[in-house]
């Protein structure tokens, strides 16, 4: 009695979770009169200026992760690897920004993208967002799970510690560094209150920014959305396929190392 019951239950749960992205993909492929049909994706990518928001959460995001895996693995390497006066004080003040809402610091940020002329631009999009503790805790770890003879070693050639950071520590935490990877793209790729705050013109919007910007433009063309939603979800997935063997070790390794 309990495997059909929670047979079913999975079975339920699957339906809640794919249900919408199917009938979404349906919607996408069908005319009004239920033919199938790709206009609705051309619809989108030119009429819907569906590719000009595609461009700026690729570039949005493609700088994002880059430089949060440069900034945050910089950062996390003395914090994992070294002793230096107030490491204990720096690494609590890190873990107490876990306790404060990103959506609180909107204000001053925004105060200080202001002031900068960031304001209206993707890099008032991408550098408010390219460091963050949880990145840097995520690091921390992985360089803490480095053999330290590698590093002892590595001294003992000469190198200095940023050739040891970039020659040594990087390469060995490579499958931590793409599931990091795929954790901040899908968080950058999906960001929406942020860019809606600190761009004003169309053009400059991101793909999530400029769907909702279309929900009201093409309210009765729930089609062109639905392309939309679509074209939005295929780099998150291509991502994924193409970085899943390294994010998987990374799990495993995270895993059998806890």
């Amino acid at each position: 009695m309990k495997k059909p019951f929670i047979a079913l239950c999975l079975l339920a749960l699957f339906a809640l979770l794919v249900g919408p992205l199917l009938w979404v993909l349906y919607t996408s492929l069908t005319d009004f009169n239920g033919g199938l049909t790709l206009a609705n994706y051309a619809g989108a990518w030119k009429d819907a200026n569906i590719s000009r928001y595609l461009f700026n959460s690729v570039v949005v995001t493609g700088l994002t992760v880059l430089l949060n895996l440069a900034l945050c693995s910089l950062f996390a390497y003395p914090m994992a690897l070294m002793d230096f006066k107030g490491r204990r004080l720096l690494y609590g003040l890190l873990l107490a920004t876990f306790f404060v809402p990103w959506e609180m610091t909107f204000v001053p940020l925004f105060d200080v993208c202001v002031k900068l002329g960031l304001d209206n631009s993707l890099w008032g999009v991408v550098l408010p967002s390219c460091v963050n503790a949880m990145s840097i805790f995520f690091l921390v770890d992985a360089f803490k799970g480095i053999p330290k003879s590698l590093f002892e070693s590595a001294r003992m050639d000469g190198l200095s510690e940023l050739a040891i950071w970039r020659k040594v520590a990087m390469p060995l935490i490579r499958p931590s560094l793409a599931g990091l990877a795929i954790i901040n793209f899908v968080s950058s790729w999906s960001l929406f209150m942020w860019p809606l705050i600190i761009l004003r013109e169309s053009d400059k919007y991101t793909l999530t920014v400029g769907l909702s910007y279309l929900s009201g433009l093409f309210s009765a063309n729930l089609k062109f959305l639905a392309a939309g939603s679509v074209i939005a979800c295929v780099p998150s997935v291509l991502l994924f396929l193409a970085l899943q063997k390294h994010f998987i070790s990374g799990l495993v390794k995270g895993a059998v190392k806890g």
